[in-house]
């Protein structure tokens, strides 16, 4: 998915590049493959902006091996965390308690969604 504001109307403007399949296993290098391709394909390796991402382990180095083709690139800079995924760790810290407790967090959790439906 990409975003640009038009020059012309101002307006945020979006579309899908592409929707590659992967089947079987995969990691962050066969994602980094296909993601150069297909900016590549669209012309778009020379206006890379930010990439919002949530903190799985696998993001950075999907991150680090962009940085490896595409000059000028910084994963730092050009990474936004998912604010929706963060704020949704902090409701569960805040309700079910801390990663210690995370197998009891669970099952309260559990116990909260059937009460709630």
């Amino acid at each position: 998915m990409v975003y640009w504001v038009d020059t012309e109307t101002h307006y945020i403007k979006t579309a899908l590049l592409s929707l590659k399949e992967f089947k079987g296993a995969y990691g962050g290098e066969e994602q980094v493959e296909v993601f150069l391709q297909v900016i590549r394909e669209a012309g778009l390796q020379d206006k890379l902006g930010f990439f919002t991402l949530d903190n799985y382990g696998l993001n950075d180095l999907i991150l680090r091996h962009i940085v490896e083709e595409i000059e000028n690139f910084n994963p730092v800079l050009c990474r936004v965390r998912c604010f929706g995924y963060n704020l949704n760790h902090v409701a569960q810290a805040f309700l079910f308690g801390s990663i210690a407790k995370q197998e009891e967090g669970q099952k309260d959790k559990d116990k909260a969604i059937k009460r709630a439906t």
